[in-house]
């Protein structure tokens, strides 16, 4: 191989090499959370009812300007638990697995040959997969 074949098959190298490390995952640092992430008032709380599978519940206004019952108490705890919304969380990737384990795999069709070096007694082997 000449000096420019031997150029050429570097920078082939090279630029797959470059072409291989850039679809790789970047770290970047972020600060952690210096404290639970709670809402700041009940107002910033809220709940899309039609996403929870009980039965039909009347709607429960919390209004802390008029004061805070038993009920808005353990309203304000539930929705502000982080133990909860992490579960919720898991919830809805669990429902996301199952709907994936119902799914069919993708397809895929493999055609091969074995094409011998020397035919002399010796077939050729075709497969389909």
């Amino acid at each position: 191989m000449d000096s420019a074949g031997r150029l050429g098959a570097r920078l082939a190298a090279a630029l797959g090499v470059a072409a291989a490390l850039g679809g790789c995952a970047q770290f970047k640092a972020r600060p952690l959370a210096q404290g639970p992430d709670l809402a700041t008032s009940a107002g910033a709380l809220s709940v899309d009812v039609s996403s929870i599978r009980l039965a039909a519940l009347p709607p429960h206004p919390v209004d802390p300007a008029r004061g805070i019952d038993p009920t808005d108490a353990a309203i304000l705890a539930v929705l502000n638990s982080p133990d909860l919304a992490a579960r919720r969380a898991a919830a809805h990737v669990s429902a996301a697995q199952v709907f994936s384990a119902g799914l069919l795999p993708d397809p895929q069709v493999v055609l091969s040959a074995d094409i011998p070096d020397h035919p002399r007694g010796l077939v050729t082997a075709y497969g389909i997969t």
